[in-house]
């Protein structure tokens, strides 16, 4: 997945399969600066709360910053040969209380429910809901379970049941992404 972000627009394109790509784009004001960013594929088979480019994912490290580039008008630019900075699995999160058992019963309007992440450090990275379309696609409502699109490093997941307004349900276990994995499934004790 190559990414082209200007703060303003984000472009998305997607590679041959021998990792080659063109992206036409006319240069209204000549020159334009922008930030390339190449990854694995993502949100193709599950939620993913955390896309970059993202200037505030900067934090996360060089990985997730991207490459600047400058587009000259009536310029072919050749980016050469770029490897993908961050590589994203699948996995099914089971999400379970303390002792084992599903979190939310059935009682539960998952249409309400938030999904946060924290890196390592135990910074915020997003904190979002769910859409209708990902709630029916990722979301077995019954028994617990959401198919997540997560790039490699150490996170934190946490739960609310009433948007971010209740109390947040929290892991103090890590989610470990590699970058050879996926999809896997994990079973998360989550407590308030």
């Amino acid at each position: 997945m190559i990414v082209l972000d200007d703060v303003h627009q984000v472009f998305f394109s997607e590679s041959d399969a021998s990792g080659n790509f063109i992206r036409e784009s006319s240069c209204s004001e000549s020159p334009i600066k922008r930030i390339l960013f190449v990854t694995s594929p993502f949100d193709l088979s599950g939620i993913a709360p955390i896309k970059p480019p993202g200037y505030r994912l900067s934090k996360l490290g060089a990985s997730f910053g991207g490459r600047p580039i400058v587009l000259k008008r009536n310029e072919t630019l050749n980016v050469g040969d770029v490897l993908p900075q961050v590589y994203f699995s699948t996995l099914v999160v089971a999400i379970q209380d303390a002792e084992g058992r599903s979190l939310f019963g059935p009682d539960v309007d998952w249409g309400l429910v938030w999904l946060r992440v924290r890196d390592k450090d135990g910074r915020v990275v997003m904190s979002t809901g769910m859409s209708r379309n990902q709630l029916d696609t990722y979301v077995h409502k019954a028994e617990n379970l959401i198919r997540l699109e997560l790039p490699e490093g150490e996170w934190f997941l946490e739960l609310n049941s009433f948007e971010d307004k209740g109390a947040w349900y929290k892991s103090s276990t890590p989610v470990v992404v590699r970058k050879s994995g996926g999809p896997f499934e994990i079973n998360l004790r989550l407590t308030k």
